[in-house]
């Protein structure tokens, strides 16, 4: 099962990702959320999804770890995947 995680790209976006190659998925505050994170395995897949104005799958990624010492706030490091097209990409492309 693939989890998704989504994120604003004005703060950080999968090109973020891409040029870092890996960074620690924390700071989440939706408890439903928070769970999944706490819940996440090393090798276990991800998407990558960017919300506002885009509205989009673009990317996935890999957890590399997870420390769920504080339950409130786990931090899951997380791996660069492939880039997705767009649906936008698919049609010009087309």
């Amino acid at each position: 099962m693939a989890y998704l995680l989504k994120t604003e790209p004005t703060v950080y976006s999968f090109a973020d990702l891409q040029r870092q190659n890996t960074t620690v998925w924390d700071g989440v505050t939706n408890p439903v959320a928070v769970k999944n994170l706490r819940g996440m395995k090393p090798g276990e897949q991800l998407v990558i999804y960017h919300t506002g104005d885009e509205k989009s799958a673009v990317g996935t990624a890999s957890v590399v770890s997870v420390d769920a010492s504080d339950p409130r706030n786990p931090q899951v490091k997380i791996k660069v995947g492939k880039p997705r097209k767009t649906a936008r990409q698919a049609r010009d492309a087309g």
